[in-house]
């Protein structure tokens, strides 16, 4: 028992030694990451007041949530995660104007009051710097608990290493939040199917928080859709399979479609709650954000042609290069698509464990990559760098999986080796009549 105890708690030191290391190098790393000031932060960071008007103010009104751009253009809850920043930081919200005219320059827009001071945009920064930190830990979390300790580090270490995500991570806007939030969904939901079956009162409060943290990464920015969308297939799967399997099988199945189910009702009253613009109509002003999104790639698209994406063969290329090839960690260290060979070998080695198991996470995690990497090609009208984020860290995720099935595939050569080299030497121990041979033979 003791001997017992004494493994557990060197694991967990383990364990905890890694992710601390991770957090560690991922601080280090994005807090001296740099990138040139972006037009749409200044939007981001104008209009973090919404923070105010929810969390001091506490004003939920429709005149305090008007249907104006700004309610409608994104969802609020990066602008949350901003503007509780800073003002924890002491800087005043809403000092100046969000409409940042595109066409200048970033000082020419802030000589005109349409852009942050230098400091409040370095600050706002410092927040995002450490959501991206956090989000490296959370993906090793959600990749060691399918593929191991190794492999949870490597995919951590990828989205850290990258180049490309170094750049869009620090910057005060949607993104940041969205995947420190997709990620951690993730991590919550495949530790409660891992606990489905011993502990179930834990694998749904799980399910529960997964849940609520999916409908926050939908609440930061729109693109969250698609985690939902892939929990809400995964959910589908479940149902159909408790409704064609025989009655012994039905339990365990009905048992997913019920975690699935929870998960889903969390994500919504989590998304509407986080939004008073919605609570009017949620459903129909959920369609209305979409609809404005729509319209405005499509204007974007008209007014420069030059970035529109129009044919789905160069959607799914721009996003495929984008997101495995384009400044990620091996083509830019080593001159190699190693993330683009890892995630194909974990996308293969997890659709084939879902395909052979009964719907778990690894099911989960292939339709989360689909949904990803699929959403973000179809969706794609209009290209700018930092769309491609979401899709980069799954396909790190992925590549941290690729990594894991490698090792195993290593470990068990070595295991199935292991008897047949012990035969041999045995053999040739005895072959040799040494004194020691006979003493073997005789034990054998």
């Amino acid at each position: 028992m003791a001997t017992w105890i004494d493994r557990r708690a060197v694991r967990l030191a383990g364990e905890l030694a890694i992710v601390l290391a991770l957090l560690a190098l991922a601080l280090a790393t994005f807090g001296v990451a740099r990138a040139k000031p972006d037009g749409d932060e200044a939007e981001w960071i104008g209009t973090a007041y919404y923070f105010d008007t929810l969390f001091v103010r506490r004003d939920i009104s429709p005149d305090a949530w008007p249907d104006t751009y700004w309610t409608r253009t994104q969802p609020m809850v990066a602008r949350y995660a901003i503007g509780a920043w800073l003002s924890a930081r002491g800087y005043e919200l809403g000092t100046f104007n969000p409409d940042h005219d595109h066409s200048k320059d970033w000082s020419a827009n802030q000589r005109a009051g349409s852009a942050p001071t230098t400091a409040m945009l370095d600050e706002a920064r410092r927040a995002m710097r450490g959501l991206a930190a956090l989000t490296a830990v959370w993906l090793y979390l959600a990749v060691r608990l399918v593929a191991g300790p190794l492999g949870g580090s490597v995919a951590s270490l990828l989205v850290i290493g990258s180049p490309y995500l170094n750049e869009h991570l620090i910057r005060a806007k949607g993104d940041t939040t969205l995947m420190f939030f997709w990620m951690a969904a993730l991590a919550a939901l495949v530790g409660g199917l891992r606990l489905r079956e011993s502990h179930r009162r834990a694998s749904l409060g799980l399910a529960a928080l997964g849940g609520v943290l999916f409908g926050l990464a939908f609440g930061a920015k729109l693109t969250g859709a698609l985690g939902i969308l892939a929990l809400a297939a995964w959910t589908v799967l479940a149902v159909l399979g408790s409704l064609r399997r025989c009655r012994a099988a039905r339990a365990a199945t009905f048992g997913a479609a019920t975690f699935g189910a929870v998960a889903l009702a969390a994500a919504a009253l989590a998304f509407v709650a986080s939004n008073p613009f919605l609570y009017p109509d949620p459903i129909g002003r959920t369609a209305l954000l979409f609809r404005n999104r729509s319209e405005e790639m499509a204007r974007q698209m008209r007014e420069e042609p030059h970035r529109a994406v129009v044919t789905v063969q160069d959607r799914i290329f721009q996003t495929w290069d984008r997101s495995l090839f384009n400044e990620a960690w091996g083509p830019s260290h080593l001159g190699r698509p190693v993330e683009m060979v890892l995630a194909v070998l974990g996308f293969g080695w997890l659709a084939v464990r879902a395909g052979r198991r009964r719907l778990g996470a690894e099911a989960l995690l292939v339709l989360s990559a689909v949904g990803a990497f699929g959403g973000i090609a179809w969706g794609l009208g209009y290209r700018l760098q930092h769309y491609f984020v979401p899709s980069a860290i799954v396909g790190d995720l992925l590549a941290g999986v690729g990594v894991g099935f490698a090792c195993r595939l290593a470990l068990a050569a070595l295991r199935s080796r292991r008897p047949a080299d012990d035969r041999r030497a045995t053999a040739a121990t005895v072959a040799s009549g040494t004194p020691g041979a006979r003493a073997a033979l005789a034990d054998g």
